[in-house]
């Protein structure tokens, strides 16, 4: 009786700690954005004691970390909080992006290597200097971003060299807009 106690008291440990490390892996290198919006930043900073599990949090993505002088964030939800879906046209509008180069990307969650992506040299800004964007299947004019086959899908925005490195935690994040759904 004892030993079978002793290995129930070890596989439920080795299970706690599994799940407890999935949960880290999930939420380590990730804070909200500053701009109190849905957009979540994701980072790794080396001088971080969970710093491993930062670099396995993109890793269990099949990404790279991002280099520490990006800023990278993504978002699962509109601005209605409503998941992002790949049957659906969104609208994405926002000051321009304070970076010399951005990329944004959209993908299904499951798949990173299906995303499809536009950064500063395919995108035309308004007149009064701000960045729209329309996500959908079908082709739309002004800046077109096409959603790839998924059920829920990621949107994910990197900043490569900010220009203002001292204001890097007050930038404005796009809103993304539900339009409609098929």
């Amino acid at each position: 009786m004892r030993l079978s106690m002793g290995a129930a008291f070890l596989v439920a440990g080795a299970a706690a700690g599994f799940v407890t490390g999935l949960q880290a892996l999930s939420g380590a290198g990730t804070t909200p954005a500053s701009d109190g919006s849905s957009w979540v930043q994701e980072v790794v900073n080396p001088k971080d004691p969970y710093a491993l599990y930062a670099v396995g949090h993109f890793r269990s993505e099949g990404q790279l970390p991002p280099p520490r002088s990006s800023q990278l964030y993504s978002r699962l939800t509109d601005d209605d909080g409503s998941t992002l879906r790949g049957d659906c046209t969104y609208n994405i509008a926002g000051a321009a992006l304070p970076a010399r180069w951005w990329t944004i990307s959209v993908g299904p969650v499951a798949s990173p290597s299906q995303m499809v992506s536009a950064n500063a040299a395919d995108t035309i800004l308004t007149g009064d200097d701000k960045l729209e964007m329309t996500l959908s299947r079908r082709a739309s004019s002004g800046n077109w971003l096409a959603l790839p086959e998924g059920a829920n899908l990621k949107l994910m925005l990197t900043l490569q060299e900010a220009y203002d490195k001292e204001k890097r935690a007050t930038v404005i994040l796009p809103a993304v807009t539900k339009v409609s759904c098929e």
